[in-house]
């Protein structure tokens, strides 16, 4: 028969392994725990990357962000500014100047004047702009609908293109030369 005193010390020496064996336990159970967190920050980077990509992320959003805008819901549109012949000899300017293009919401109109001849009237609503350096490609991501593109080339001159936007395409247009 054993004796309390040996039944303690056995209790002892017993728990004496048992807590070690308890706490690899709990830090394999901590290094999964990690391991399955780090995997899903990965799986969902991934997935924002390839929403991103695929959604046609990248500068110049609606609000001149980078990137806030709904990319599924936005459409894109990139070019560049045609170089304004009628300022300059065609030999003396780059083939895309630099200067500011805005990305008009709506449609331009004809509007009589009292005097009789017609006033072209652009929209009034500014949704991007952004400012191109010469040989720089403009790029808009804007949400789906009627645009007018109006380009201030550094010289002076202004050019202007009408386009429609839908959801997720990229339209390639440049900002034609009307100085002509």
């Amino acid at each position: 028969m054993m004796t309390r005193g040996a039944v303690e010390t056995g209790a002892a020496a017993e728990i004496e392994v048992l807590i070690p064996e308890a706490r690899e336990r709990a830090r394999r159970r901590r290094r999964r725990t990690v391991a399955l967190a780090v995997g899903l920050v990965t799986v969902l980077a991934a997935g924002s990357l390839v929403a991103r990509i695929w959604g046609g992320g990248g500068p110049g959003t609606a609000d001149g962000s980078a990137g806030s805008a709904p990319l599924a819901r936005t459409g894109a549109v990139i070019g560049y500014i045609e170089r304004c012949v009628g300022i300059a000899r065609p030999g003396q300017l780059p083939p895309y100047p630099a200067g500011a293009v805005e990305a008009l919401r709506g449609r331009e109109t004809l509007r009589r004047l009292l005097s009789g001849p017609l006033q072209l009237v652009l929209p009034k609503t500014v949704v991007a702009t952004e400012q191109v350096r010469t040989g720089q490609m403009f790029a808009f991501h804007l949400p789906p609908g009627r645009y007018v593109l109006l380009a201030h080339y550094d010289q002076g001159a202004t050019s202007l293109l009408s386009l429609s936007i839908r959801a997720g395409p990229v339209v390639r247009r440049n900002l034609p030369n009307l100085c002509k």
